[in-house]
């Protein structure tokens, strides 16, 4: 879980889930997120920035490591750039980074 902006937070991933969720704090409504890559379940999850994209500074939301319903160990990243308001149709953009 990582706080999105004020009033949002967004959850990602579980168990046979590539899903994320938005949850508004103030309304008290759930939306649906952007879906990940590939499953993934005892991920890090976190908020950075603002970074340059585009030449424009963005929050960046990552979803790091985890592993899929197996005993298979991800080391990859995926990265969910804020902009505003989070939509639906951004998506994570998935491998940008690798770790060893």
């Amino acid at each position: 879980m990582a706080h999105v902006n004020a009033t949002t937070v967004i959850i990602v991933g579980g168990y046979n889930s590539k899903k994320s969720y938005l949850y508004n704090l103030s309304s008290k409504q759930w939306t649906n997120g952007p879906d990940l890559s590939k499953q993934r379940a005892m991920l890090a999850c976190g908020k950075t920035g603002p970074i340059l994209f585009r030449k424009i500074p963005r929050s960046v939301i990552i979803a790091a490591g985890g592993k899929s319903n197996s005993v298979t160990r991800f080391k990859s990243t995926e990265v969910l750039f804020v902009f505003g308001n989070i939509s639906t149709e951004v998506q994570f953009r998935s491998n940008l980074i690798q770790h060893t």
